[in-house]
């Protein structure tokens, strides 16, 4: 498989979206893994405002997708110079948790216990989104030292790389878009990594290799519930982080993981996000100890 031209990897668009901060969330799930990068920023009387960046040629399949509701929204082309700059005048750091933040690479002023750098490219995962704040929080919480790690959907590699540091002792890293290849490679260069994750380019829905201890799945909704049905065809016994839901999925996920022989557990929610983790109810994991009640 070649990589597409350059012409092609710069062609962004960006779309403005204003209206109710709920909505916007919703939009934002819809587009799913179609977001290169997304900003939110406020209008002269505060009301919230999100620019998605997403890349031209995607752009009939996220028209196909949205539901825009009550949503002011507007389309224009965005020139990758305009990104960057963009990006260096907006990007503050993220505290994920008491001892997990996340930097942009010109940061040389922030301090935390485990630091997490990386250049914001055009790849979804920096910490701004809510999803991924989850699945950080969810991974610190688990505890990972020793596993072996498979990120699906890995885009940036901020999960990959936060298992790295939290102690993994492997991590294999799966992403579908050509595009993230050299912003994730970027992103590994940045942190002083225990273990450096592989990264593979392929389909996480044809992925098969699932010997591992915990996967981590920060993805849209309509990927994560044949990604289980997938995971329940193999043998594997790891325990999943599955991210990117919205908390109206929450009885959808039950009823699903039920009909699948797995049991849910809620880790984390915030705002209308939800983390969960799922496992096989009738086999003993070989993923890190579950400390959160279930939720079924």
């Amino acid at each position: 498989m070649s990589l597409p031209d350059e012409a092609t990897r710069r062609e962004l668009l960006v779309l403005e979206l204003e209206g109710p901060r709920e909505e916007l969330e919703i939009c934002l799930a819809q587009l799913g893994e179609l977001v290169t990068g997304a900003l939110e920023q406020a209008d002269n009387d505060g009301n919230p405002r999100l620019q998605v960046y997403l890349a031209a040629r995607d752009r009939p399949v996220a028209e196909e997708r949205l539901v825009t509701g009550r949503l002011s929204a507007t389309w224009r082309p965005v020139p990758k110079e305009d990104w960057e700059v963009v990006w260096r005048k907006d990007f503050e750091p993220v505290t994920v948790t008491a001892g997990i933040t996340i930097v942009p690479d010109w940061d040389t002023t922030t301090s935390a216990r485990t630091l997490i750098r990386i250049r914001p490219g055009l790849a979804f995962g920096t910490g701004h989104h809510a999803s991924t704040r989850l699945a950080i929080r969810a991974l610190e919480r688990l505890g990972c030292r020793g596993a072996r790690v498979l990120d699906l959907g890995s885009g940036s590699g901020v999960l990959a790389i936060a298992a790295s540091l939290l102690g993994a002792a492997q991590v294999v890293a799966v992403e579908h878009d050509l595009d993230c290849q050299g912003n994730f490679k970027d992103n590994l260069k940045l942190n002083s990594l225990p273990v450096v994750p592989r990264l593979v380019i392929g389909d996480v829905l044809e992925w098969t290799d699932f010997d591992c201890d915990l996967v981590l799945a920060n993805i849209n909704p309509k990927v994560v519930f044949p990604l289980l049905e997938h995971y329940c065809r193999t043998k594997s016994r790891a325990s999943l982080i599955v991210s990117g839901l919205l908390t109206d999925d929450q009885t959808r996920l039950k009823a699903h993981c039920r009909s699948l022989g797995l049991t849910t557990r809620a880790l984390e929610r915030e705002a209308e996000w939800l983390c969960a983790v799922v496992q096989r109810r009738d086999k003993r994991t070989s993923g890190p100890a579950i400390a959160a009640g279930e939720i079924d």
